[in-house]
């Protein structure tokens, strides 16, 4: 199996930065292939394997925290909510029947602040309303009978 290496490289922007523009600035090896990777609101980096979820200081390169346990996760399925401390994580974890997970993360610590256990259903989609201090969470709960619900995020 391909390892994969993250590497920073320093872009020159408006003359403040004093290291060359294509300098490398810090490099981490995940120990096996990354799926997927992208920065967060708060301009720190995701990084998911087949087997976890790695959160880094995007400046330094080092691991805030790892996840094991959430393994073979969809870009699409991991959100960090604006202007929270929040990550949503949302994953299928059955077929036949379907089932699905929902979980909400401190996007610092990597810590599980609220997890809604394995429910019957395919979940469509999370949305957050921070403002409103509500998640609203749109699931398929019994064959194509698609359903919204309303979580408190506090």
């Amino acid at each position: 199996m391909r390892k994969l290496f993250l590497a920073v490289l320093a872009v020159l922007a408006l003359g403040i930065s004093t290291v060359q523009a294509g300098t490398e600035i810090w490099r981490v090896d995940l120990g096996d292939e990354n799926t997927w990777s992208r920065l967060t609101f708060a301009g720190t980096l995701l990084a998911a394997t087949e087997h976890g979820l790695s959160h880094f200081d995007s400046a330094s390169g080092d691991l805030l925290w790892k996840r094991d346990d959430l393994n073979k996760l969809a870009q699409f399925n991991v959100s960090d909510i604006v202007g929270t401390p929040f990550l949503i994580i949302s994953e299928r974890v059955g077929n036949i029947p379907p089932k699905s997970r929902l979980q909400v993360l401190n996007l610092s610590t990597g810590e599980t602040l609220w997890d809604t256990g394995n429910f019957a259903g395919s979940g469509l989609g999370a949305y957050a309303a921070p403002d409103q201090n509500l998640l609203v969470y749109v699931a398929d709960f019994a064959a194509k009978n698609p359903a919204c619900t309303s979580l408190a995020m506090r």
